[in-house]
């Protein structure tokens, strides 16, 4: 359920960037955001071997809370660089969650149920 709403969550980050700064700023954005994945991934398994899988949720916790905290605060003056500068958050908060999740079922699911489990969360 939370990647439902969080889909939500960035269907309306992209129209509000779309409103506030224009449209070519909403594909900067989510590339900036999406590359910006790749060097946590590079080093989840540093993380998780030094800290252990929970820790890319409290990754995510913190990264989410500052996102959506500025995302609050952004109504009263849109600066179009740490709008932009807002998106490594987005990277952090997505990754670690997403990957955590990944993890967690890895560790936690039967092997033979595996795909099954990772194929119900992947649809929830």
């Amino acid at each position: 359920f939370f990647y439902a709403g969080y889909q939500v969550t960035d269907n309306y980050m992209g129209r509000y960037i779309q409103i506030g700064i224009g449209l070519n700023a909403v594909f900067l954005s989510w590339l900036i955001a999406v590359i910006l994945e790749i060097p946590l991934l590079l080093v989840v398994g540093r993380i998780v071997h030094h800290n252990g899988i929970y820790s890319l949720f409290f990754i995510s916790l913190f990264a989410g809370i500052l996102r959506f905290s500025y995302l609050c605060f952004s109504t009263f003056s849109l600066n179009p660089k740490i709008v932009l500068l807002n998106q490594l958050l987005h990277a952090l908060l997505f990754a670690g969650y997403y990957m955590g999740c990944v993890l967690w079922l890895r560790k936690n699911t039967p092997h033979h149920l595996y795909g099954s489990v990772y194929g119900l969360f992947s649809i929830l």
